[in-house]
C-alpha cells in the first residue's frame, strides 16, 4: 500500500466516526424539535391533572396548560406535594402559575395555548 493510500484510508478511518455522531445528534434534534398535536378531555371538577407531556390546572372555572418538563434539566414532573408540583428528579417546586417556587430551576414552567374543540369536547394543544 502507497503512503497516500494509507493516509487517505487512515483519514476516513479517523472521520467517520464522528461523521456517525453528527449525523445521530441531527436525527434527535429532530424528534426533539417537532412538535406534537395533544387532545385532551375538558375536566369536570377543580384540580390539577398530570398527562404524559402537559399539566392541566383547573380552579375557579380558569384552566391552565403547563409543558411537563421541568425546566432545569427537563424531567417530566407528576406529582404534588403541599400543594406545589415538584420534579421528581431535583427537587424543583413550582406554584399552580407555573412559577418557580424553589429551585434548581430558574425559570417557570411553559404555559401551553391551546383551542376548545365544541363537539368532543376536547382541549387541543401542541407540545
Amino acid at each position: 500500500m502507497k503512503r497516500k493510500e494509507f493516509l487517505k484510508t487512515f483519514g476516513w478511518l479517523i472521520a467517520l466516526p464522528y461523521l456517525l455522531f453528527a449525523g445521530l445528534m441531527v436525527r434527535k434534534h429532530r424528534q426533539v424539535s417537532s412538535a406534537r398535536i395533544i387532545r385532551l378531555k375538558t375536566p369536570n371538577a377543580d384540580g390539577i391533572y398530570f398527562y404524559d407531556d402537559v399539566i392541566m390546572i383547573q380552579k375557579d372555572q380558569k384552566l391552565k396548560l403547563f409543558s411537563s418538563k421541568c425546566t432545569h434539566l427537563g424531567c417530566r414532573i407528576n406529582k404534588i406535594e403541599n400543594g406545589q408540583l415538584v420534579c421528581p428528579c431535583h427537587g424543583s417546586s413550582f406554584g399552580e402559575n407555573g412559577e418557580v417556587i424553589s429551585g434548581p430551576a430558574t425559570t417557570a414552567l411553559t404555559e401551553l395555548t391551546y383551542k376548545f374543540d365544541p363537539e368532543k369536547k376536547e382541549l387541543i394543544t401542541e407540545v
